[in-house]
């Protein structure tokens, strides 16, 4: 009897690159999160402090970028802790809700947080819930792009982790935020 196996080719790590992912309070970070890392739509609890999450990214065949993701509670009382895991970020995901703008008035907060520990940082700006958009959207995708382009911010994205738009779209953009950061250091 013969059997015919495949070779399977080995993966290679390119580098390892630690992102931060922050906003307010319920505006679905940690489900996104778990779609990316899952596929799947899954609601969490509350982000107590910090989570923590691997991914790895796919450059080309059989090559990746291994991503720290570190998805922070956006509870006040809990920013004192959470500013020491900024430091050696290569990225940083300004979360808000599409239906809350007071979550998005907040962006400019949680941008200084991060621009006054590490200044060099790539930033994002990502809008969740997507699909409440057309019944309960109250930022406009212009006031986002406003806001990106007075912070000099190059991406503005909405995904809804409950359908899955635009997550191909985000995981491409996350592709070139990162391989293009050793030349922003």
């Amino acid at each position: 009897m013969c059997f015919l196996s495949k070779k399977k080719k080995k993966e290679t790590i390119l580098k390892l690159c630690k992102v931060i992912v922050i906003g307010d309070p319920l505006v679905g970070k940690s489900v996104m999160l778990t779609f990316l890392v899952t596929g799947k739509y899954i609601l969490k609890p509350l982000t107590i402090g910090v989570d923590f999450y691997v991914y790895k990214l796919k450059i080309k065949d059989n090559s990746f970028i291994g991503l720290q993701i570190w998805d922070f509670s956006g509870i006040k009382r809990f920013r004192f802790l959470i500013t020491q895991y900024f430091l050696g970020s290569d990225l940083c995901l300004l979360c808000y809700d599409i239906t809350n703008y007071r979550s998005f008035e907040n962006l400019t907060e949680w941008y200084k947080m991060v621009k006054n520990i590490i200044p060099n940082v790539n930033f994002m700006i990502v809008g969740m819930k997507h699909d409440l958009g057309t019944t309960k959207r109250e930022v406009s995708m212009k006031v986002s792009k406003n806001f990106a382009h007075k912070m000099k911010i190059p991406y503005v994205l909405e995904v809804s982790a409950k359908t899955g738009y635009n997550m191909d779209k985000f995981i491409k953009i996350l592709s070139k935020l990162l391989r293009n950061n050793d030349e922003k250091k």
